[in-house]
């Protein structure tokens, strides 16, 4: 009795060690994607500035991307869609121009132009949204000082598989100006 006794006592502490050795294993080998500090969804966070005249103060620009969601989704599946946010910190007004404005995206391998203005780009998709999403999109003409806008920057799915690299926004009416929106994301320390 004694000797099956053990044998259970045994193989329940062998079942316990081989247990706690591939829970170790798994453990170990997946904290590059399970770890406690939310490492693979963080977000991507651009951020750059300009001065609009002398002495006058700073714009900021600014935009976060998840890389998992932005995979994910797309907008009737033919764009990515990229929020970027202009803060006039300066004294002066800055004037945005949909004819005259620029946004290239530099990926790994080539840059690409953005869209934005979807309205004249692609009047179906733009005539499909209700008129309180289309006054959410549209470019704006003006971002007084003080003041915040958004802008939108419409990427053809096709062209977009992975995160910007960073963003240069060309402003028509700032001249020899161009902001370089650069990935300003804390850099991993394992």
């Amino acid at each position: 009795m004694r000797l099956s006794r053990r044998r259970k006592i045994g193989s329940r502490v062998l079942r316990h060690v081989a247990l706690s050795i591939a829970a170790f294993v798994l453990i170990t080998s997946a904290r590059e994607y399970v770890r406690g500090n939310g490492g693979k969804g963080k977000k991507v966070i651009y951020a750059g500035a300009i001065e609009v005249g002398k002495d006058s103060g700073e714009v900021l620009f600014s935009s976060e991307l998840e890389r998992v969601m932005f995979r994910l989704t797309s907008v009737q599946n033919k764009y990515k869609v990229v929020r970027v946010k202009i803060e006039n910190k300066s004294r002066k007004q800055l004037y945005l121009s949909r004819e005259k404005d620029k946004m290239e995206l530099q990926l790994v391998d080539r840059v690409i132009t953005g869209i934005l203005n979807i309205s004249s780009h692609d009047p179906t998709l733009w005539d499909s949204l209700d008129p309180e999403l289309r006054k959410a999109l549209a470019y704006p003409q003006l971002v007084e000082p003080g003041e915040e806008e958004n802008i939108f920057v419409f990427i053809p799915d096709r062209d977009l598989k992975e995160v910007p690299r960073k963003f240069t926004y060309t402003i028509g009416n700032v001249p020899q100006k161009k902001v370089v929106i650069y990935d300003t994301t804390p850099s991993k320390k394992l």
